[in-house]
């Protein structure tokens, strides 16, 4: 092989040509304070939720790294968040990942139903939240903000039309009752399509769903101090049936049960939030109770006509009540926050099941949880932003 290399004297090449200054410009890193963003945080507005189509948890998995929505067919029953490889159970244990909607946080991922509704801000924190939260969040949370109606009244109308005769309404009406005072919202949402499986055993589509959410909330201002807030939602949920087939079957979207299969979830929450702002201080109670009921869940095990088969009802019931104090405005050399947190949970089901006779199974578990939880942030300008987070929990059986 030969090769030949000419070098070019430096007069041939093109000439060299000075670019344009250019200027970068940034903030300084925010302090770890409690209202600054971090670099374990994702937070999404209303107008990118718009823009990226996000409307419900499973649309995180594709917005946030390590993170996964676990659906496995049973409405809300048995799903999981998971985050930096840390889940629940399937079934009603301690959550890794909080939700907390409105500062009122979900008992458990089994309970938590539905799409967004009248959402202004979703954040999810990737990480523990011992200090920030008052319901232990030891892989991360997920806390979600509605927008709060004004002096302006506001309404929004969307319909979603798609294969298998999926229909989808949302609508939200807010404005003052009493300018400057008293506001309210409502927000629903009506969800229905036609059945993916068919039953070839029993000529039925077993898997048609139809779900409707509602949302209220009332808003009193009585001086520039306060913000009470009355937080009502309802949510019934008919999915038809489990979306389980056998996968030894040559058509997935064909089963032959003999059982008429059921799965209806519901679901209410009441809660009073209020905030009190002071020349130093600001103080927030929360004080929230959710029930959650799956009745009926019918489902035939063997997925063929032989007689196997459960019927399940489960019902949870949580009341919880939180309250943080911290300053009003982050100026010092040290930021910080307290707070104190009480949950009790009561669980009861009943499970009967038949294989050419009847077994019949009932529980009932109550759980209460008791913490108190603060961060401190420093301000130090030499050195990055510190925190000390801390929280002590006590947890009864």
């Amino acid at each position: 092989m030969l090769s030949l290399v000419v070098y070019l004297p430096a007069s041939s090449r093109a000439a060299l040509s000075e670019l344009d200054p250019v200027t970068i410009l940034a903030e300084p890193i925010p302090s770890a304070s409690l209202n600054a963003s971090t670099t374990h945080q994702n937070q999404f507005s209303e107008q990118r939720l718009i823009e990226r189509g996000m409307t419900t948890y499973s649309d995180l998995n594709r917005q946030i790294a390590n993170f996964h929505f676990i659906d496995a067919g049973v409405g809300s029953y048995t799903q999981g968040f998971s985050l930096r490889g840390l889940t629940n159970t399937d079934i009603f244990s301690d959550p890794a990942v909080v939700i907390y909607i409105d500062d009122v946080p979900y008992s458990n991922a089994g309970t938590v139903m539905g799409n967004w509704l009248n959402a202004e801000t979703v954040t999810v924190y990737r990480g523990p939240e011992p200090g920030r939260l008052g319901k232990n969040a030891y892989a991360g949370a997920i806390v979600i903000n509605s927008k709060q109606p004004s002096n302006t009244l506001r309404t929004a109308l969307s319909y979603e039309t798609g294969t298998y005769a999926q229909q989808k309404v949302t609508t939200t009406l807010s404005g003052a009752l009493v300018n400057d005072q008293v506001y309210a919202s409502v927000s629903g949402e009506y969800q229905a399509r036609d059945a993916f499986l068919y039953n070839s055993y029993l000529n039925t589509t077993p898997d048609e769903q139809e779900h409707v959410t509602g949302q209220a909330m009332l808003k009193w201002l009585p001086n520039s101090a306060f913000d009470i807030r009355l937080i009502v939602t309802q949510q019934d949920f008919d999915y038809g049936a489990t979306r389980w087939v056998n996968l030894a079957s040559p058509d997935f979207f064909t089963v032959t049960s003999n059982v008429d299969e059921q799965l209806e979830q519901q679901a209410d929450s009441q809660a009073l939030r209020i905030a009190y702002t002071g020349d130093d201080y600001q103080w927030l109670s929360v004080s929230s109770r959710r029930y959650w009921s799956m009745n009926p869940n019918v489902e035939d095990f063997d997925l063929t006509p032989e007689p196997l088969l459960r019927e399940q009802t489960l019902s949870e019931q949580a009341y919880s009540q939180e309250w943080r104090l911290q300053p009003k405005a982050f100026n010092s050399t040290w930021d910080w926050q307290i707070g104190l947190f009480y949950s009790h949970i009561e669980k009861q089901g009943v499970v009967n099941s038949w294989f050419y006779d009847i077994f019949v199974q009932k529980c009932v578990k109550t759980t209460q949880h008791k913490s108190i939880f603060g961060l401190r942030a420093s301000r130090l300008s030499r050195f990055p932003a510190h925190q000390t987070l801390f929280s002590v929990t006590h947890r009864l059986y």
